[in-house]
């Protein structure tokens, strides 16, 4: 294992119709030392149907067959959420870097290849390239986010995201009581630990973020948007004095 080996850990919940293109984005790239955690949610539902599992076991098996790195299978049998299924998964990675991916989204074409070669500043804790706009199946628009609004918005979205793995662990990893915007709350969590002299981009894309509009519709009802009884965003305001926008 090297300094630039990477833990790419892909929560899924009743989407196992997006995994095939999610992982074929994904195993190519992956090289000796890396690890790969497929994190299924709610395992009997999401794997309630024998060909959903066979389907899922297939294609681990072709993981296993082409990459060098560690293939990993967690399962949760009840609803956790996609906050603790992605800390369930790196809790299980030794590799040095994480690399969350959602199971709708997929990597950019040497995204990794690209994550190893450039040359990382010492501080640096979190890296991020370009996202890619998604909607419906068809690329719309390339994005490099800019982490000066983040006390107004979040301004990164976990896809063309790796952080440390020690950094990840000293911040408290995400909050298993926050569903939305989850990640904005890991990104509020390093800069008030660091600052924003840890983050370092580069305008490559890294990840694709795609929007099924039926999907996202009934993903975004079922999420909780609420947190120890409040809106989310007053909560952000209230634990970081920040003001987000609403």
């Amino acid at each position: 294992m090297n300094e630039k080996n990477v833990a790419v850990i892909i929560p899924c919940y009743q989407q196992v119709h997006h995994l095939k293109r999610c992982l074929a984005s994904v195993i190519p790239q992956l090289g000796e030392g890396d690890e790969l955690f497929l994190c299924i949610d709610s395992a009997d539902e999401t794997l309630g149907d024998p060909e959903d599992r066979q389907k899922v076991n297939r294609l681990l098996e072709t993981a296993r067959e082409l990459s060098p790195a560690k293939v990993k299978l967690v399962e949760s049998p009840y609803r956790m959420g996609v906050s603790l299924m992605r800390d369930l998964g790196a809790r299980e990675a030794k590799a040095p870097w994480l690399k969350f991916l959602d199971a709708d989204d997929f990597l950019a074409p040497l995204a990794l290849n690209f994550f190893r070669a450039v040359k990382l500043q010492e501080a640096t804790r979190v890296f991020y390239g370009q996202q890619v706009m998604v909607r419906d199946n068809v690329p719309m628009e390339v994005r490099l986010s800019d982490m000066t609004v983040i006390e107004r918005r979040n301004p990164l979205l976990v896809c063309p995201t790796f952080i440390r793995r020690d950094a990840f662990e000293e911040v408290g990893r995400f909050d298993g009581e926050i569903e939305f915007e989850e990640d904005w709350d890991l990104w509020l969590r390093v800069w008030q630990t660091w600052g924003l002299g840890v983050v370092q981009s580069f305008p490559v894309p890294i990840g694709y973020y795609c929007i099924h509009k039926e999907e996202r519709e009934q993903k975004e009802k079922e999420r909780c948007r609420t947190t120890r009884g409040m809106d989310v965003r007053q909560w952000f305001a209230m634990k970081y004095k920040i003001q987000p926008l609403r």
